[in-house]
């Protein structure tokens, strides 16, 4: 019964009025209620049809996006951009290893994890010493450029 519903609420939206014909609570011929079922019978397998047209045209409007040629291009092409990035890693996959298991080769300073809180503290202080390094050196130079009068 609910499906019957379904398809009066549907058809109440689209606008149509549906008005139910009195029902008689007197006994009625089997003949009628014979005609009666049939008559629901029907209807629920139109609702069936609008509820299957419903699927349809919902499935339809999810996957617009993925049927569409350019859509379907762009993923093919993307896919093949992985593949291609796979199989290269794949062929080298021996020369990858080999660098993973090398320790790291470059300007780094080796360092306790003790010190670590430390180092992290220094590292500021350094970075301004740094910044004022170029004023120091002009000021060495200016320094060893003059010389200082030796009476005392």
């Amino acid at each position: 019964m609910s499906s019957l519903n379904e398809v009066l609420e549907l058809a109440e939206r689209i606008g149509y009025t549906i008005e139910p014909e009195p029902f008689s609570k007197k006994v009625t011929s089997s003949i009628q209620l014979v005609e009666l079922l049939d008559e629901l019978l029907t209807l629920r397998v139109q609702s069936e049809k609008i509820k299957e047209i419903l699927t349809k045209l919902k499935d339809s409007e999810q996957s617009f996006d993925l049927v569409k040629e350019t859509e379907l291009e762009q993923k093919i092409s993307t896919l093949s951009g992985f593949s291609k990035h796979v199989e290269s890693i794949m062929s080298n996959k021996q020369v990858l290893l080999m660098r993973l298991k090398d320790p790291f080769v470059g300007e780094h300073i080796n360092l306790e994890p003790e010190y670590h809180k430390d180092f992290a503290e220094l590292f500021p202080e350094i970075a301004q010493s740094i910044a004022l390094l170029p004023h120091d050196l002009k000021s060495l130079e200016w320094f060893g450029s003059h010389k200082l009068p030796t009476r005392l």
